[in-house]
């Protein structure tokens, strides 16, 4: 037996792969027939390695059944560590195979024994596994649980380079994510840890950094990084990691139209990858299937998708499946059979919205793929073309619903998660939420005062507490409201009388407007994203400056050719409406549509109608039925304005500024001096029911959140914070010193927004940059808006860029005046109140009244 497994070793150094195999297959035989069950389990797990080692040449599956059989037959305690590696060994062959149940399976049974072992590495190995499944099946929260809990166990035992592999999956993780900071974190940590004779180790890193910078449009920086991992490669690991690193650098070079080269790589590719068959084969097939569509060799593409959708087909990649059919349907579209494109089309994003909708399920609210909203763009391109051909309006209606569910949803979710019963969080996870909060907020708080370096450690811990929100959420999933298509009459039933829907959508090759009203509907055809975003990006620039010298003409003008491009085409249909909601996506959300001349009489949109923005039709409805579902309130006015930044504010006597300030000083913000004026113009419009804060009192506090609960409006007249480095950090800033000029936690954060219970119409944000400031296809990533909605909050007025301090005074005055003598609806108050500002002299131009923007239903 001896002799045979040293015979089977040697052939492993020659490369001779088959004489190997057999040599351990004797070896197993032999010690079988001398009931010596452990030496027989190694004889098995080295021919499995051998395998693996040389994909194709050995039969994979009799070599797993054979090293399943004896593994079956190992017994006593001496052997759990044994039993616990061939687990392992084979679930990761089986996730190579595509059978994520099973290799799922596997990896909870050796995770089982290892700990019944006592074996820290297996137990480590075996969550790296569970991540790397979940991974695959894009259950991304779920992988970063495990794979954080690897991490964990590497660090125990002091195992670089096992931990930085395992920093390289986490940091693919958050790649997919669209984390970039924290990817990018995770390899430069990995790095870091590695020891310089970890060649293959380092060479791995670099393969995820090319990757990630490939996902964050650097491609020539990607192929760096791909061509320093092919230096680093090293034998034993041999032509199937080359022919890896080359796919990779084929991708890049494809990003770049460098069509020639990367089908040269790609078929190389397919040559190191043929002797594998299966999964790997037809990922490249896939790969080179696109490059000869974009050379437009549609023959030499069909047959290569085709066998593709086969393979993916049979070994049950959903995932993949989706994406060769959008190729298919694309390929279909190009060479002139719309109908079966459509078919292919509306099969691909039918199976990417199931997958999404499992995540969902299961707590994770990771948005809709950037590549799955494209393959929702060209389905609804290819619907209106065809309705257009056959005067078909439920082809325009089934366009119409796909445009809107293709725009980012995560908000609509988390609307529709505050729907319903209440979550009933267990005591651990109220303690591990209130642990983590403080946690973050302590290091916010030395942050603000000044310490550097704790953004990444903010970012993990905000993880931390996203992940157990979704786990809390997971357990409530039946309040999740549906994500299914907007129906063209649904909507119009649903819309007031005298109330219009113009929701825009932006393409590549051509934009569209979709025209909602209750009476009709249609679609106009618009000039391209390109030319749409750069009429917007200017439109911003000029309207969001003052009236410095010739800035007011130059707005103007760029606002009137916008107009003609957004509104001049449905002019007509603005007619006889008193009220529109405008859907917009990108930079267009930026836009001041009230600026906009009226096509009609030439006069600014707002003159003669009332707006209202939404992120998609799908949040508009969402929070309609979220209204109709509770009672209404006639509650307090809740008021916070003017609060105390700085010890030089007036405010704070000499005698009572405080030597317990930090040393380091903080962040200066400038007083708000006539917020303070528009906080008693508020309470003048109602004295009985509002309730201002002003000054030191211009903050949240445990004893205000009873009336804040129960208020109809909240009203902050602060300065508004976005953080770049740390998103979730981003708020509203509150009184930063008490009456002692001792400082004081003066943040209001996102994360502490959601966490609100509000029931009110109206939260106004009268503060710096309190709308969204990055957005996806229209829908809020981070911002201070989305968190009042998810908070509870029907209607949120904000603003689009930093405002006047006394021209905001003067136009809130105003607003709360229409809003509460008059009766005004609030979008009618800020119309009212805008057209006051415009029409002096003092603050005429639009940097003054166009950036205040009524968001919601």
């Amino acid at each position: 037996m001896w002799i045979h497994l040293g015979q089977g070793s040697k052939h492993v150094e020659n490369g001779h792969a088959e004489l190997a195999s057999a040599s351990f297959r004797s070896a197993g035989t032999l010690a079988e027939r001398e009931s010596h069950h452990l030496e027989a389990a190694y004889a098995a797990l080295l021919d499995l390695d051998v395998a693996s080692r040389f994909p194709g040449r050995i039969p994979l599956a009799e070599t797993v059944q054979r090293c399943d059989e004896a593994r079956e037959r190992l017994q006593g305690p001496d052997t759990k560590k044994l039993t616990t590696l061939m687990n392992l060994r084979i679930a990761h062959v089986d996730r190579d195979r595509g059978e994520l149940e099973q290799a799922e399976r596997r990896f909870r049974s050796s995770l089982a024994s290892a700990k019944a072992a006592g074996d820290i590495a297996g137990m480590a190995e075996s969550h790296t596994g569970l991540g790397l499944v979940a991974t695959t099946r894009g259950d991304l929260t779920t992988a970063i649980v495990s794979l954080r809990r690897s991490l964990d166990l590497w660090a125990r035992l002091a195992r670089p380079a096992d931990r930085a592999l395992n920093l390289v999956h986490l940091a693919h993780v958050h790649t997919v994510r669209s984390e970039f900071v924290e990817a990018r974190d995770s390899l430069a940590e990995a790095e870091n840890i590695l020891p310089a004779k970890e060649r293959n180790s380092r060479s791995q890193v670099l393969v995820q950094k090319g990757w990630l910078d490939f996902i964050d449009q650097r491609p020539d920086s990607a192929i760096t990084a791909y061509e320093r991992a092919l230096e680093l490669l090293q034998p034993p690991r041999g032509s199937v990691d080359r022919g890896g690193i080359l796919d990779r650098i084929a991708s890049a070079e494809h990003a770049q139209q460098n069509l020639t080269r990367a089908e040269a790589l790609y078929l190389e590719v397919l040559d190191i990858f043929r002797p594998l068959g299966g999964q790997s084969v037809a990922h490249v097939s896939f790969s080179l299937a696109t490059v000869y569509q974009d050379l437009g060799e549609l023959d030499k593409a069909r047959p290569l998708l085709e066998a593709a959708l086969h393979t993916f087909s049979t070994i049950g990649d959903d995932n993949a499946v989706a994406h060769v059919l959008a190729s298919l349907g694309g390929l279909e579209h190009r060479a002139g059979n719309p109908s079966k494109a459509i078919y292919l089309l509306e099969s691909a994003a039918q199976r990417f919205e199931e997958r999404w909708q499992r995540a969902l399920a299961q707590g994770d609210l990771t948005r809709p793929t950037a590549k799955v909203q494209d393959i929702e763009a060209e389905l609804v391109d290819l619907l209106v073309e065809r309705s257009e051909l056959e005067s078909s309006p439920t082809l325009a209606h089934r366009a119409f619903a796909y445009s809107d569910r293709a725009r980012d949803r995560s908000l609509l979710t988390l609307i529709g998660a505050r729907v319903g019963e209440e979550y009933d969080p267990s005591p651990e996870q109220v303690a591990g939420r209130a642990s983590l909060s403080e946690e973050i907020e302590d290091l916010e708080d030395r942050r603000d005062t000044g310490e550097g370096g704790l953004e990444r450690e903010i970012r993990q811990l905000q993880n931390d507490l996203d992940t157990l929100e979704r786990d809390i959420r997971s357990a409530n999933s039946e309040d999740a409201v549906g994500t299914e298509p907007i129906a063209v009459n649904q909507l119009q039933r649903a819309l007031p009388l005298g109330t219009c829907v113009l929701s825009y959508v932006l393409g590549e090759e051509r934009s569209f407007v979709f025209v909602v009203c209750p009476d009709r509907f249609r679609i106009e055809t618009l000039p391209t994203a390109k030319v749409l975003l750069a009429q917007a990006q200017a439109v911003v620039a000029a309207t969001s400056s003052s009236d410095e010298r010739g800035v007011e003409d130059q707005a103007e003008l760029l606002l009137q050719v916008a107009a003609n491009t957004l509104l001049s085409p449905i002019a007509a249909d603005l007619e006889g409406f008193a009220r529109l909601i405008v859907v917009v996506e990108g930079q267009l959300a930026r836009i001041p549509f009230g600026a906009l001349p009226d096509p009609r009489n030439n006069a600014p949109l707002l003159s003669g109608i009332d707006i209202v923005q939404v992120p998609s039709v799908g949040v508009y409805l969402a929070l309609r039925h979220r209204d109709d579902l509770r009672p209404k309130r006639d509650g307090p006015i809740m008021v916070f304005a003017d609060p105390v930044y700085s010890e030089l504010d007036s405010r704070v006597g000499t005698k009572k500024r405080s030597t317990l300030a930090p040393k380091v000083k903080p962040r200066f913000w400038p007083r708000l001096p006539a917020t303070g004026e528009e906080a008693l113009a508020i309470r003048t419009a109602a004295p009985d029911r509002t309730r201002v804060h002003l000054g030191f009192d211009a903050r949240l506090e445990e004893s205000k959140y009873s009336d804040l609960a129960n208020a109809s409006i909240v009203h902050f007249a602060t300065h508004g914070d976005l953080d770049e480095e740390v998103p979730s950090s981003s708020g509203l800033v509150l009184a930063r010193l008490d009456e002692h000029g001792v400082p004081r936690p003066s943040y209001l954060r996102i994360r502490d927004i959601r966490a609100l219970e509000l029931n009110s119409d109206l939260v106004v944000l009268s503060a710096c940059h309190s709308a969204w400031d990055k957005t996806v296809r229209g829908d809020v990533l981070m911002g201070l808006a989305q968190a009042f909605f998810v908070a509870g909050a029907s209607r949120v007025l904000v603003t689009l860029w930093p405002v006047d301090d006394e021209a905001a005074a003067v136009l809130m005055a105003a607003f709360y005046r229409y809003l509460l003598i008059d009766g005004s609806a609030p979008e009618t108050a800020l119309r009212r109140a805008q057209m006051d500002i415009l029409s002096s002299s003092e603050w005429h131009a639009p940097f003054y009244w166009a950036g205040f923007v009524l968001l919601g239903g």
